[in-house]
């Protein structure tokens, strides 16, 4: 645990190195926050088509999870109105849990998935919710294997 926790601070500094790919918003469904699963040539060398797939419909799921508006929405909203939107002191919304949700669900991804392959996926949030970037970190000097996927040093 402690050398992924070690890898990932290693690609994060290494980021201004890095060849960075974007994927954009999909508002073909409109203006609900969901993001293209089209799958960037840029990563053919870095990472199997499904599993980039697999992640970005993960987040896509999430992000309509969020949005949902249900009854604890509704009962946030009312809250809010009586409180003039005071109780947010007091409490997180939906919308801010599944935020974070996401960032753990990045966070867990990157240590399992992407840093061992040389990748950072970065959160939507940091970019203003308009794209998913992935780092494709140039890993020469630093130690850190370029496209290993895991478990295939121990097939030799």
């Amino acid at each position: 645990m402690a050398t992924e926790v070690h890898n990932l601070q290693e690609l994060r500094r290494s980021a201004s190195l890095a060849t960075k790919v974007f994927i954009q918003r999909d508002y073909s469904d409109g203006t609900i926050c969901q993001f293209q699963t089209k799958f960037p040539p840029e990563l053919d060398s870095r990472i199997e088509r499904q599993l980039f797939e697999e992640t970005v419909k993960t987040l896509n799921s999430f992000y309509a999870e969020a949005e949902k508006i249900g009854g604890s929405s509704y009962l946030e909203g009312c809250l809010a109105c009586a409180t003039a939107y005071f109780i947010f002191l007091c409490m997180e919304t939906h919308y801010e849990k599944v935020l974070k949700k996401i960032s753990r669900y990045i966070q867990e991804q990157n240590e399992k998935i992407f840093a061992p392959r040389g990748l950072l996926l970065t959160d939507p949030v940091e970019r203003g919710m308009r794209v998913v970037s992935f780092l494709a970190v140039l890993c020469k000097g630093t130690g850190l294997p370029t496209s290993r996927v895991p478990g295939e040093a121990t097939k030799k």
